[in-house]
């Protein structure tokens, strides 16, 4: 599933960009949910980075698209954005909004398809560098590299991440099987799965995840040290 942002004032324009991407995802197999905003303010005023894909149009009242962009990158640095414009001397300017492309108007079908395909190639890589977790109200992109280990209590689970602690509802085992596609993740506990690459080491029966102590299961404490030692000798230097 792509979720897609369209960012366009003019509706005939807005509702052919839908159209093409049910067109595209039709032909090519896959799934998008598409959400529509009018102008850039309604976008950015309470912009989640939740998007894998952003159309943008540039000449748009109030807050041009360039101007919202800046304002989408300030909390969002990796999202996939293509301007749709028939501003075309902005191309360069877009480079400081790290813009991965253009779209000139009046947009064409199969020029579109393979501008979005490209698009598609790049959040796909993206997608494998990241969960997306449901925060209360919201939902909030993890990227898998900030996961030091997570810690279960009851329906809870704690993120214990670079910078910050993160609790919400979950199931440790649904979040297990999605990480272990994405990095190097290991139970170590019923209450403990810990990202290898924050493993600072192991004292006896404890696995060490910065000044964390992390107590290894008994049952699990040979296949850790053999995972650990795999890992260690594949992907470390």
């Amino acid at each position: 599933m792509f979720r897609i942002a369209i960012i366009e004032d003019e509706e005939a324009c807005r509702e052919q960009l839908r159209g093409f991407i049910d067109r595209f995802f039709k032909e090519n197999g896959g799934e998008a949910e598409v959400t529509a905003f009018t102008n850039g303010i309604d976008f950015v005023s309470d912009y989640r980075p939740v998007y894998d894909i952003v159309l943008m149009d540039i000449e748009m009242p109030h807050l041009n698209g360039m101007e919202a962009a800046r304002k989408m990158r300030r909390k969002d640095p990796d999202v996939c954005l293509i301007f749709v414009t028939n501003l075309a001397q902005y191309a360069l300017e877009g480079y400081s909004v790290s813009a991965a492309d253009f779209i000139v108007k009046p947009v064409e079908y199969f020029t579109f398809a393979a501008k979005l395909q490209k698009a598609i190639n790049r959040a796909q890589q993206t997608q494998k560098q990241y969960i997306m977790v449901p925060v209360e109200a919201e939902t909030r992109r993890l990227f898998v590299r900030d996961i030091r280990y997570i810690e279960v209590r009851g329906h809870f689970l704690t993120f214990h991440l670079i910078g910050e602690d993160l609790t919400v509802r979950g199931n440790l085992g649904k979040i297990e099987n999605e990480l272990q596609k994405k990095g190097h993740f290991f139970r170590i506990f019923k209450s403990y799965l810990v990202n290898l690459v924050h493993v600072t080491g192991i004292n006896q029966n404890f696995a060490l995840s910065g000044e964390d102590e992390l107590l290894i299961s008994r049952s699990r404490k040979q296949e850790f040290l053999r995972v650990m030692g795999e890992y260690l000798g594949n992907y470390r230097i």
